[in-house]
């Protein structure tokens, strides 16, 4: 990825909100695909999607809310 797009990730919030999936992994909704979990990062226009596996956070998707809704199943 270039510079450009992770320019919104540098700031501490975001990065803030996905470490803390360590700590807390079900902290946010599950969609309606079983096991997928839908964290909306505060003050910016990105949602993530997570499963758990394993007792691991596994990021399988990070969408900007301005797209078209995401279809759970394309995951």
């Amino acid at each position: 990825m270039g510079g450009r797009r992770l320019a919104p990730w540098r700031s501490s919030e975001p990065l803030r909100r996905i470490r803390l999936l360590g700590d807390i992994p079900f902290i946010a909704p599950v969609t309606n695909e079983p096991g997928v979990y839908e964290l909306s990062i505060v003050r910016y226009p990105y949602k993530v999607y997570y499963r758990v596996e394993n007792e691991e956070v596994r990021i399988v998707h990070i969408r900007h809310t301005s797209r078209r809704p995401l279809d759970v199943n394309d995951l």
